[in-house]
């Protein structure tokens, strides 16, 4: 039984029975087909809630961070927000309304990749080259 007739006519009927038995399943079915709004015409989305709070996304020995939407300890959360989530790191701080300051990288990760290359032991490398390469030469 459908909402036409063959004449091409709404039939009444059929549309009371469509919303008993939408009623039926869902109580208020306005809000369930997203047509409640409130009194200033827009919808109402509930505030999203972290899975931890906002102070606590990063670890206290800050070889962490946590991710505000799943609640997942990362290194780096880059590249999980885009795959797991469909954010960009922009997105992110918008939707958490966090600092731009926030790391989104665990403050030890940051720290070990700003360290300058001669202390990650390339001092010594760069010098036995070079004290190779000029005995060659002399």
């Amino acid at each position: 039984m459908g909402f036409a007739s063959s004449s091409g006519r709404t039939n009444p009927r059929s549309i009371l029975m469509f919303a008993l038995c939408v009623t039926r399943v869902h109580p208020n079915p306005s809000t369930y087909l997203g047509w409640a709004s409130t009194a200033g015409g827009a919808h109402e989305h509930p505030a999203p809630q972290p899975a931890v709070p906002i102070n606590h996304s990063v670890s206290p020995d800050g070889q962490s961070v946590v991710c505000l939407e799943c609640g997942q300890q990362l290194t780096i959360l880059k590249r999980h927000l885009h795959f797991d989530h469909g954010l960009t790191e922009d997105e992110y701080r918008v939707r958490w309304k966090l600092a731009p300051d926030h790391p989104l990288v665990s403050p030890a990760y940051h720290e070990a990749k700003a360290m300058p290359g001669w202390m990650h032991g390339w001092r010594e490398v760069l010098t036995s080259w070079r004290d190779a390469t000029t005995k060659t030469k002399g």
